[in-house]
């Protein structure tokens, strides 16, 4: 992509292990956990605020943890469905729900 091109384009690459030191790329990815309202509240609104031709956020939380659950619906995410056998943790294949927060919805 050229950098001089409008900011509507939008290219794709696969993620790669030394992404993880650029700011850029890694800067709303969540590798600590959101465990208030307050918290999942502050970090949309930075997001939507600095990236605002985002139209969709998504979650994703194990369907055994209520407590995530419970949090991401407080700060005004929406359930939309259940990915059956979607993820590996510990050795062992869970469900997991996944929610969206559309820009179009209130903060």
């Amino acid at each position: 992509m050229n950098p001089s091109s409008s900011s509507t384009n939008l290219t794709l690459r696969p993620f790669r292990l030394s992404d993880a030191d650029d700011e850029q790329v890694t800067r709303f990815l969540r590798w600590e956990t959101l465990t208030t309202r307050d918290e999942a509240l502050t970090f949309i609104k930075e997001v939507l605020t600095d990236f605002p031709k985002v139209v969709r956020l998504q979650a994703f939380t194990d369907v055994e943890n209520i407590e995530s659950q419970r949090v991401l619906e407080k700060a005004g995410f929406k359930m939309e469905g259940l990915l059956r056998k979607y993820t590996v943790v510990k050795g062992h294949v869970k469900d997991t729900l996944v929610y969206s927060f559309l820009s179009t919805d209130a903060i």
